[in-house]
């Protein structure tokens, strides 16, 4: 039992190392060879990674793909439209506790002051 635990742990710690060192090799590889680099036309910004520039752009041409099905506002990113869409199902979820509880309290009065 003790044998094949220690297998296991060997095997996903070498899996662990692999995972790491790929991940080391594509970030040396992307972040500090600047051959490799992603460059706005418009602020000669640069980016390592494709969608950072993307979202980049579109900020410069002011375009928003993301809207929020609830107010309508509209997000250059899908993070900041899931923000946005969290706040509004809290806001619901309070209301919701704020009328049970306001029905309730109703209830209660109501039959205290039938007696």
């Amino acid at each position: 039992m003790l044998l094949s635990t220690l297998r296991q742990s060997r095997t996903h710690m070498h899996t662990v190392q692999t995972i790491l060192y790929s991940h080391m090799k594509s970030h040396l590889l992307k972040s500090h060879n600047e051959d490799s680099w992603l460059v706005c036309n418009v602020r000669e910004e640069k980016f390592v990674n494709g969608s950072n520039l993307q979202e980049h752009i579109r900020r410069h041409e002011h375009v928003k793909l993301y809207v929020c099905i609830e107010c309508l506002k509209c997000f250059y990113t899908a993070s900041k439209l899931k923000c946005c869409l969290l706040v509004h199902s809290y806001i619901r979820a309070r209301k919701a506790l704020s009328r049970f509880y306001a029905t309730e309290v109703s209830g209660i009065m109501v039959h205290i002051e039938g007696f």
